[in-house]
């Protein structure tokens, strides 16, 4: 059987320092489990801000304020893209995922920064009531341990990566990095190797891919958002000297000059 998730999403815990405001509903709102949800979500105007985010995974947990006590009972979106200062998402959840309680559920935000990194927070906690499923005994522990404050939730953790650290990254990296083939590569940053100098000569014969070939899918549906924000090229290491051209400007043209090279065009 499924159902539709809370009718909205408790708001951040007052002693978590975060960027993302939960703007429905109030802490220790009691919410009909089964019944349709609108979780939204604002900027709260601290570092950092939401436009330093590319893409979200919105989880409901269950339990208490620690990572051993609260587990994840339903993903709400695993993959949403930032737009704007604010965000809104609809859900649905199974009943059968977690047990009725007063105060045992909040919701954790985990943030993807543009180039790298993670921000996670939490919501304060709320209720659901006809819920029919159970909780584990490390759940029903921890929700026993907190009560009724509606502020005890894990730490945020902020590990956004900034573009001074992802340079100190790049660099700490190495040339390894640009090694490896692009369609190789994992993660939120990829790695593209120095563009190269062409030579004096030619010498080649027949031309030579510098790359092997990769496969492609077209898709016949929309496309999931895009996992890749930032590729980093490694800097150019050619150097280029000039001057002014030493040689003597040439002669302009005499009338003579012009008169022969008229006289060519003539019928």
């Amino acid at each position: 059987m499924r159902c539709h998730l809370l009718t909205a999403l408790a708001t951040l815990a007052a002693t978590a320092v975060a960027e993302i405001k939960f703007t429905s509903p109030v802490a220790g709102a009691q919410l009909a489990g089964g019944t349709a949800i609108t979780i939204t979500w604002t900027d709260d105007g601290t570092a950092p801000t939401i436009d330093q985010f590319a893409t979200y995974q919105l989880n409901v947990l269950a339990g208490g304020s620690t990572a051993a006590s609260a587990s994840s009972i339903y993903t709400v979106t695993a993959a949403g893209t930032y737009s704007g200062t604010s965000g809104t998402v609809t859900a649905i959840i199974p009943i059968v995922n977690g047990a009725t309680s007063k105060n045992g559920y909040f919701l954790q935000m985990i943030s993807n920064g543009k180039i790298g990194g993670t921000d996670i927070v939490y919501s304060s906690r709320f209720g659901l009531t006809g819920m029919t499923g159970t909780f584990t005994a490390a759940q029903l522990a921890g929700i026993a341990a907190v009560g009724s404050d509606t502020t005890l939730v894990p730490a945020a953790a902020h590990n956004l990566q900034t573009a001074a650290a992802a340079g100190a990254t790049s660099a700490a990296a190495g040339a390894a990095m640009f090694d490896v083939a692009y369609h190789l590569q994992t993660g939120l940053i990829k790695y593209a190797p120095m563009q190269p100098i062409p030579g004096t000569k030619i010498t080649a014969k027949t031309p030579s891919m510098m790359n092997p070939s990769t496969s492609f899918t077209i898709f016949k549906t929309y496309a999931p958002p895009a996992s890749i924000t930032y590729t980093l090229t490694e800097s150019q290491t050619l150097s280029h000297t000039s001057r002014e051209n030493p040689a003597s400007a040439a002669t302009q043209p005499t009338a003579a000059d012009m008169k022969k090279y008229l006289n060519r065009w003539k019928d």
